[in-house]
């Protein structure tokens, strides 16, 4: 997010200026980061200096769009730095925001020539009795995935839906919902997964399937099987209002996920 969202605070309602000019700094310089991803985008801008900052009318944008306020969640152990996490944009002022440090932490992690801790997080928000909330959950452990589906349940929802009125529910959830292929083209994705699966071993579900049990309905995306050239689905959303979904882009694009547009 933009340097004026981080040194507002994650967490806090940000109110969106109209034609504010926004700038990107990378690496951040804030403390949340680990220390082989600062010194790789250090290594990546050397001929900047060591940091590359960008200007784009990010915020004036979403100005233009109508979007008045938003949050920002960076989760407390984020390897990406201080300005990366979770966003919410709202039109009006929410009855209710708040940022969420989701269960579980992936310790030593491997990455940009080092390992670090990630952890993450989620925004939940009140807004004419419709309780809301967007997430992304761990990319590389079902346990994991496991531990942060239930802590959405318990932090945003209560451990029970039918308390809080209205629900939805977005995000990149880092799994697949079994019901949505056939038998054969499961089969073909664990063939074609990469690296390839163990004996024995599935493709991720756990996480798609226990939301659709504590909400006690499917996917509004349901019957969705891709998101772009290379990457199975594993963005979904539930909703009490919003039952429906579309895909703004359908051919075979190369980008990691794709917009997902929930409907009545």
């Amino acid at each position: 997010v933009p340097d004026a969202v981080v040194d507002a605070g994650a967490g806090s309602l940000y109110e969106i200026r109209e034609g504010a000019a926004s700038s990107i700094v990378q690496p951040h310089p804030g403390p949340n980061i680990a220390e082989c991803f600062r010194d790789k985008k250090r290594a990546d801008y050397e001929a900047l200096g060591g940091q590359k900052k960008t200007a784009f009318p990010w915020e004036g944008g979403l100005y233009r769009l109508g979007y008045r306020f938003l949050m920002f969640s960076n989760p407390r152990s984020c390897p990406f730095g201080s300005n990366w996490g979770n966003v919410m944009a709202f039109r009006s002022r929410p009855d209710a925001c708040r940022s969420i440090d989701l269960a579980g932490v992936n310790e030593g992690k491997k990455g940009f020539g080092g390992s670090y801790d990630e952890s993450r997080s989620a925004i939940a928000a009140d807004v004419g009795g419709h309780r809301i909330c967007v997430a992304h959950l761990d990319d590389k452990r079902e346990d994991l995935r496991t531990e942060q589906w239930k802590s959405i349940a318990h932090q945003a929802f209560g451990d029970d839906v039918k308390t809080v009125g209205d629900f939805t529910l977005v995000g990149d959830i880092n799994a697949l919902n079994r019901k949505s292929y056939s038998d054969e083209q499961w089969r073909i994705l664990k063939e074609a997964h990469f690296p390839p699966l163990q004996e024995g071993q599935d493709l991720p579900t756990e996480a798609c399937a226990g939301l659709s049990a504590f909400f006690q309905v499917q996917p509004s995306n349901h019957g969705q099987q891709f998101e772009s050239m290379f990457q199975k689905c594993v963005s979904h959303g539930w909703s009490s209002r919003l039952g429906s979904a579309g895909m703004l882009v359908t051919d075979a694009t190369d980008f990691d996920h794709q917009p997902l547009v929930l409907t009545v």
